[in-house]
């Protein structure tokens, strides 16, 4: 593995500040191999402080990371004996990694569930408790007092999960809600094969080609705090990955000081998929009657309870790539000189889908009839944001919708569709040529000097789902300005008027994003010096 960052030569560049170069070893005459293995285990572990004090046992944090390696001559018995000839290296590493998670949800207190709120006031310097059951308020000024039935069966779910063997369920400072904890079991399984070829075409030349391929799976995707809410639910977030690699290569020794090589490489077939039908597709939200409920969409309760589901919106996406390098390096005394171009196409698609409409469960101060029940005269000592809370409450219990959301996409055929998949896709290529001179001075001094042209091309949809802004549009009412580096709008000029009104517009399949500069010639200079520290000055300095 080789690292380049910001003092790289004209050789490397065009794909971001810091290049990193891998190479896969390769298989000789001799037989040769290895095999390995890490292991963790909450054996030799101590606990975590956190766990100790809630009564919690060891995070089950296992780590199994196991390997094998060969190369060698490509031999078959009694048929082809590759000796001097082709060669192969393999290589296979898989990770297990069973753990769980010290999980903090928050939850509604037992007796804020039956209406009770609750809240602290400081009488004569102490605090004090109070307790106004909303419910009963309501009901005695002819407003709604019944539990919703489907919150009520949410909250009968998030009591069953509080009632398993290993959770804990501890007060807070807030006496309305009570911190549940528990451990959130998971996996996590990578498997990575390698495999590469060699053959030499005579004494010249050699063909290679490598094969590297990655599956990752975590169930649940902990990394992305995907995991369940609570131990019941059904609804979470399962990560599934595949990334392949291809390349081939021509390496060619044309004389005693010249040497060429031609690489082509491709990462096309893979994908990361967060979330599946079987962990947050529609089914996981039947026992909410086919809806993800926000049970405090103002996140006004505490810090915001915690809601039963965790993912309505899974995403998946590639992005995948061409290349074609070709790399030309002469030897001439002192002087070792490289050139050559490159061609990257890059290819990408996002897909995301809103599964279930969801309903978020609020109170508007506005609009609502029971608005007027809390006040400071029923809430005695209460402040702002207590009465805030109150209103949260009730709102939550009684099932009062603040908003329904959902989303119609897009699809290839230009049709509108409720909650189908959003598909986007696009493409950006780049070109890039340059020449590099290492310069060997001296045995303790070598000058670096080159230069590189990159080409970036304009981003392109390769289909009609996305969206885009004209300036007219991000200026907005305030309108176009004099065209300078800070004045591209007239933002800053308080009397400005007549701009357009803002508005999105299509961006159809092989638009392009911007102009290309084409412009892009970076040259570079540099020099590396070991200083001779056996004696001298730099001895007694270093």
């Amino acid at each position: 593995v080789t690292v380049t960052m910001g003092v790289g030569g004209a050789d490397i560049g065009g794909h971001g500040a810091i290049g990193i170069k891998f190479v896969t070893r390769s298989g000789s005459n001799p037989f040769a191999g290895s095999a390995y293995e890490y292991y963790r285990s909450p054996e030799l572990n101590s606990n975590y402080w956190f766990n100790e004090r809630n009564n919690l046992p060891k995070n089950d944090v296992k780590l199994n990371q196991y390997g094998v390696r060969q190369g060698g001559p490509i031999v078959i018995p009694g048929l082809y004996d590759g000796r001097n000839k082709a060669f192969f290296f393999f290589n296979y590493e898989e990770v297990r990694l069973p753990n769980n998670f010290s999980r903090t949800r928050t939850v509604l207190d037992p007796r804020a569930q039956q209406g009770w709120f609750r809240y602290t006031v400081t009488v004569g310097g102490a605090p004090q408790v109070r307790e106004v059951n909303v419910l009963e308020l309501a009901a005695a000024n002819g407003q709604l007092a019944t539990i919703d039935p489907t919150i009520a069966r949410v909250l009968g779910y998030i009591n069953q999960s509080v009632g398993q063997d290993g959770a804990r369920l501890n007060l807070s400072s807030d006496p309305l809600i009570n911190d549940f904890v528990w451990q959130s079991p998971g996996h996590q399984t990578e498997k990575q094969p390698v495999l590469r070829l060699d053959y030499n075409l005579g004494q010249n030349h050699r063909l290679s080609g490598t094969l590297n391929q990655i599956w990752v799976v975590r169930d649940p995707d902990q990394l992305n705090n995907g995991d369940r809410r609570f131990p019941t639910g059904t609804n979470y977030g399962k990560y599934v990955s595949t990334r392949p690699s291809r390349s081939i290569a021509l390496r060619s020794t044309l004389s005693a000081n010249l040497v060429n090589e031609l690489r082509g490489g491709i990462t096309k077939g893979g994908g990361s998929f967060f979330g599946q039908d079987e962990t947050n597709g529609v089914s996981t939200f039947s026992d909410t009657g086919g809806y993800a409920l926000d049970l405090d969409a103002g996140n006004v309760l505490g810090a915001g309870l915690t809601n039963w589901h965790v993912e309505n919106e899974p995403t998946w996406r590639s992005g995948y790539s061409y290349s074609l390098d070709e790399t030309l390096t002469w030897l001439k005394g002192k002087h070792s000189i490289t050139t050559g171009g490159a061609m990257f196409l890059g290819r990408t698609w996002a897909n995301g889908q809103v599964m279930v409409p969801e309903i978020d469960l609020g109170f508007d101060q506005t609009l609502d009839p029971a608005n007027g029940l809390f006040t400071t005269t029923t809430f005695q000592g209460a402040s702002t944001a207590q009465l805030t809370d109150a209103r949260a409450l009730y709102a939550m219990l009684t099932g009062r919708v603040q908003a329904v959301n959902g989303e119609a996409a897009l699809d290839k055929n230009n049709q509108y569709v409720a909650f189908g998949p959003r598909f986007r896709e696009g493409n950006m290529d780049e070109y890039s040529a340059f020449v590099q001179d290492s310069w060997r001075i001296k045995p303790t001094l070598t000058i670096n000097a080159g230069v590189r042209w990159d080409v970036q091309m304009p981003f392109s949809p390769s289909n009609d789902i996305m969206s885009s802004a004209s300036l007219e549009s991000i200026c907005g009412v305030s309108g176009v300005g004099s065209g300078e580096i800070y004045d591209r709008c007239n933002f800053f000029d308080p009397g400005a008027r007549g701009g357009a009104v803002p508005q999105f517009d299509q961006l159809t399949k092989g638009t392009l994003g911007y102009h290309t500069d084409w412009n892009n010639v970076a040259p570079n200079v540099g020099f590396a010096w070991q200083p001779r520290m056996e004696s001298g000055f730099w001895r007694k300095i270093l």
